[in-house]
């Protein structure tokens, strides 16, 4: 989702107001890429944890350089993914697991996997 609004950018600014236009209000579409991001892998921990892992020391430069490469190459959005995984791993490792737990599992593939390893054994 968050290489979708990369792409797409669905977050317009509007001038009808005059409001001056900070850096901030430009990085709208990459803010919301890096929150949502950040979000899916806290997924099902308490505030707490999240709110732990933005007070790390050096949070707030590691943000600004992902804004950064999401704002300066946005086609490369689908391999951020390993960024966030990363993440995932080393702050929220359950997040990780108790979605592959969830996962449905296609119950004819692993039907036809066995077969297969049984006629192999013959």
């Amino acid at each position: 989702m968050a290489a979708s609004i990369l792409k797409v950018k669905p977050v317009e600014i509007n001038d009808r107001d005059h409001s001056p236009v900070t850096y901030e209000t430009m990085q709208a579409n990459e803010i919301l890429a890096f929150w949502y991001g950040i979000g899916v892998c806290a997924e099902g921990y308490p505030q707490e944890a999240m709110d732990k892992f933005i007070e790390t020391p050096h949070f707030q430069a590691w943000q600004d350089d992902m804004l950064y490469l999401f704002e300066q190459h946005p086609d490369s959005a689908d391999e951020f993914v390993m960024i966030f995984e990363t993440i995932s791993l080393s702050f929220f490792p359950d997040s990780l697991r108790r979605n592959a737990l969830n996962q449905p599992r296609n119950k004819s593939v692993g039907k036809r996997m066995k077969s297969g390893i049984q006629r192999r054994k013959r």
